[in-house]
């Protein structure tokens, strides 16, 4: 029976309280090879001039209004904030309170969370753990409110209890998920959920199907120095698969047409046992769930083949973009919540627009931060915001961070990677090959080379070395999108008397800027050209547009965007 009381809990008051609290790639061989044609300007090519403004600061705007997609959005967790670029919320709920005993559900509090994100125009993205029986981790006020798996279930069933976490005066217990009784009544508990329809509700971006972890407690992943007791517990390779794939197929069949909006946590490891590490996540895939991500903070660590994304012999990072997760349709986010206050204010600042340009980079569409983090960068947050889950076609712009880093992904092997790059490509040649500079102190990762902790944000040409430009190359489903008249904007470092200027066209052809002197004030700019149509039709091979130096000078230059026409700026 489902329960309706008059008044609202507690437990409820509390949560609602906090959570509406208002505080103030394409492959780079369809471009780039050994037969690559430079544009530089020769005597035959017709010269002509495009119009172009010079601002301090980056630009993160937009020269006319985009919307985001509709099911798409940063969130902050039970907290509703103030800004126009949160549009969601997240909300952590527990089946002990949702099932409080045996054939009794109260769906209130979650009836009362979905009127009031529609009072507020907001959406939900919903935690609802299931397996936790007790944790203090020094963390949230709704720690208090355990456990999670109701307590008539342990009592009634008597599960296996472990530690996945236990560091005094930290610790997190868990009850034996492969228990037959715990999953009986986990299945009967979401078979009821699922017809109450709330799945289906416009107002639910998105649920998480959990696991168990030795962080939060729920995510998916076991660290070494616990994996015994679970071991203990009875846990066995076998056990563990078949009742997260009993887990997956449950919730997929209640939210059936509504698959899309489950976020599978994905299965990291359990540490020193040879698990496989691929079966639950290409089950969840092909069941048709999303994907949640558990901290993109450490932003080097997530180039998978499971994401859709590989690490070419140059370093850079391509995105296939007809992998499932970017379908349009599922739940494909990540979290960027958290900073580390034991380093400055540039290096925070650094690493959390990092995370965020390799959420478009990764083609998300949703994001967990925290006010803190977007207070480092909100210019960029509502960038992200407006262009977040946009393919080729719908995205209102390509981008590209000129730079480099270095990790290690096994065996200690030193990788590098070059840029951050979302449907625009910059590629070096004879003539046009570039420097990593800007050399900026970083988060130390975990899977750091000896002695690096720091990444280059920018990119230079080298005039002394006859290399005088830069060469970039546009997605041709992008190009092919961008409409009549098109704005590119190249934010640089006046450091310098540089001149250069932006030309594109054919060998034969060409329209060239009017010249950008440097006035060496060292002032990070931003130079927007306004450009009606690219010069003559595409070459095989050859670059789209380029920036190219005129006197002795270096030009030295962090991001580069090409923004489509105003037809292209909606869903």
């Amino acid at each position: 029976m489902r329960m309706m009381p008059i008044k609202i809990s507690l437990i409820m008051i509390c949560l609602l309280g906090s959570f509406f609290w208002l505080s103030p790639m394409f492959s780079s061989s369809t471009f780039v090879g050994d037969s690559i044609q430079t544009t530089k300007a020769s005597n035959n090519a017709q010269m002509r001039n495009f119009t172009h403004t010079i601002e301090n600061g980056f630009d993160w705007s937009f020269p006319y209004h985009v919307t985001p997609k509709s099911n798409s959005g940063a969130f902050y967790m039970n907290t509703l904030g103030e800004s126009e670029d949160i549009q969601c919320i997240g909300v952590t709920l527990f089946w002990s309170l949702l099932n409080p005993a045996d054939d009794v559900y109260d769906f209130t509090m979650l009836d009362q969370i979905i009127s009031l994100a529609e009072e507020h125009n907001v959406k939900i993205v919903l935690r609802l753990k299931c397996s936790v029986v007790d944790r203090y981790t020094g963390g949230s006020d709704a720690d208090q409110y355990l456990p999670y798996i109701p307590q008539w279930v342990l009592d009634k069933h008597n599960p296996t209890i472990f530690y996945t976490l236990l560091k005094p005066p930290t610790f997190i217990q868990v009850a034996a998920p492969w228990n037959e009784g715990v999953q009986k009544e986990l299945q009967k508990f979401i078979s009821v959920f699922g017809k109450e329809n709330f799945l289906s509700h416009d107002r639910l971006a998105g649920l998480y199907v959990h696991g168990i972890s030795s962080s939060a407690g729920e995510e998916f992943w076991l660290d070494r120095r616990y994996t015994q007791y679970a071991l203990e517990a009875g846990m066995t390779e076998e056990k563990l698969m078949k009742a997260f794939e009993n887990r997956i197929t449950w919730w997929a069949e209640a939210a059936g047409e509504n698959v899309h909006k489950l976020a599978w946590v994905c299965f990291g490891n359990i540490q020193e046992q040879n698990y496989d590490p691929d079966r639950l996540n290409d089950f969840a895939l092909k069941k048709g769930l999303g994907y949640r991500g558990g901290g993109i903070e450490y932003y080097n660590a997530w180039v998978h083949e499971y994401l859709g994304q590989t690490i070419d012999k140059e370093g850079h990072i391509h995105t296939d973009w007809n992998h499932p997760f970017r379908d349009g349709k599922r739940f494909f986010g990540e979290e960027a919540e958290v900073i580390f206050p034991d380093y400055s204010k540039e290096t925070q600042t650094h690493c959390f627009e990092s995370s965020i340009m390799r959420l478009a980079q990764l083609g998300m569409n949703y994001v967990w931060v925290s006010e803190p983090a977007v207070s480092l960068s909100p210019a960029m947050v509502r960038w992200w915001t407006r262009i977040a889950g946009k393919n080729q076609e719908s995205s209102p712009e390509a981008v590209c961070w000129l730079r480099e880093d270095y990790v290690n992904y096994s065996y200690r092997k030193t990788t590098t990677l070059r840029n951050f790059e979302h449907f625009l490509v910059q590629r070096d040649q004879k003539g046009f090959y570039t420097d990593p500079v800007e050399k900026t102190k970083r988060y130390v990762f975990y899977m750091d080379p000896p002695n690096i902790d720091y990444d280059y944000a920018a990119r230079s040409t080298n005039v002394k070395r006859k290399d005088t430009g830069m060469l970039f190359y546009i997605d041709p489903v992008f190009r092919e999108n961008m409409g009549t008249q098109f704005y590119i904007k190249v934010m640089y470092l006046d450091s310098n008397k540089c001149k250069w200027v932006l030309s594109h066209g054919t060998q034969w052809k060409q329209a060239v800027s009017a010249t950008i002197k440097g006035t060496a004030d060292n002032q990070w700019k931003t130079a927007t050209f306004n450009i009606t149509q690219f010069v003559g039709e595409q070459e095989p091979f050859a670059s789209d547009f380029s920036l190219q130096v005129l006197n002795n000078e270096d030009l030295t230059v962090k991001f580069v965007r090409v923004i489509k026409s105003p037809p292209n700026s909606s869903d």
